[in-house]
C-alpha cells in the first residue's frame, strides 16, 4: 500500500515519489508526517498519477520508479 504524506507547514499532500530529501517540494517545509486520504483526495491522487497505475491480479497498484 502505498503512504502518503502532509506537510504541515502548507498542508499539501506530498506523495513519496516526489520527497526531495524530506522537505516538501511545494514550500521547503521539512515537517512531513504520514496520513490517511479522504475519498476526494485518494480521486485527485489518481488522476495525478495515472501514468503510474499498475494492474496487478486482484488490486491496482502505483509504480514508484522514478522515469
Amino acid at each position: 500500500m502505498t503512504m502518503f504524506y502532509r506537510c504541515t507547514m502548507c498542508t499539501q499532500i506530498v506523495s513519496p515519489w516526489d520527497i526531495k530529501g524530506s522537505e516538501c517540494p511545494n514550500c521547503g517545509g521539512h515537517k512531513i508526517r504520514p496520513t490517511n486520504l479522504s475519498f476526494f483526495e485518494k480521486a485527485i491522487q489518481i488522476c495525478k498519477n495515472w501514468k503510474r497505475l499498475r494492474k496487478v491480479p486482484g488490486k491496482i497498484e502505483l509504480e514508484f520508479s522514478h522515469e
